[in-house]
């Protein structure tokens, strides 16, 4: 007997076109940013706000970007995307890579276990103006890790990526420029983190708080 078997393609899933603060994802989606965009956190809490388990990937050419480039970098301020979510998917790729720009944290991920982000490219966030010169360095320039209980290193300092009390995430194809810290993981435990790249930065690269086996 002959079989004949169908293959029935899945319908993609809806665009959601991003172009005001405080947009809510709850479910698959591609992001559409139109081009030129420049949106603003006004309220601080974030631009793209993710709030249940879902894979969001970025149309080609889509760009978050909280600030107009030009801006000097000490006045920027508020975040990109906010995660509050286990199971959430940001999927990039070459093509099309979650394009993050001019906030003081760029993806801030709270209670996110199996976070996974692939291939984001994040740039020109927050950073300050250094004292510091060819003859003599300004102690004020420097970072104080020493405390961050209380979330000191995001409020003082802010980052492209910022994962807080998860586990089981995965963070890889990354690269951030043009800010003072990278990734930041506070209480982050049982995650990979590779083939990122967060390099001439003002700060830190990969900074761990409370963080294991990893």
């Amino acid at each position: 007997p002959l079989m004949l078997l169908l293959a029935v393609a899945a319908d993609p899933p809806p665009v959601v076109i991003v172009d005001r603060d405080n947009v809510q994802i709850a479910a698959d989606c591609t992001v559409r940013i139109p081009a030129g965009s420049v949106i603003a956190d006004a309220d601080g809490n974030g631009v793209i706000h993710i709030t249940a388990p879902c894979t969001v990937r970025f149309e080609p050419g889509s760009v978050l970007r909280g600030t107009a480039p030009g801006v000097h970098p000490d006045t920027i301020s508020g975040t990109g995307i906010r995660i509050t979510s286990p199971g959430v998917t940001l999927a990039g790729d070459d093509a099309a890579p979650i394009a993050v720009e001019g906030f003081r944290i760029g993806i801030h991920a709270t209670g996110a276990d199996g976070l996974s982000l692939d291939h984001a490219r994040l740039d020109h966030f927050w950073r300050p103006r250094l004292a510091s010169t060819p003859q003599a360095e300004a102690s004020g320039d420097w970072l104080w890790p020493h405390e961050n209980d209380a979330g000191q290193w995001r409020t003082n300092y802010g980052g492209a990526i910022i994962v807080e009390r998860a586990s089981s995430i995965s963070i890889s194809n990354c690269r951030v420029r043009r800010a003072q810290n990278g990734i930041i993981l506070d209480r982050v435990t049982a995650s990979r983190i590779f083939d990122n790249d967060a390099s001439f930065l003002s700060g830190w690269g990969l900074a761990l708080w409370r963080a294991t086996h990893n």
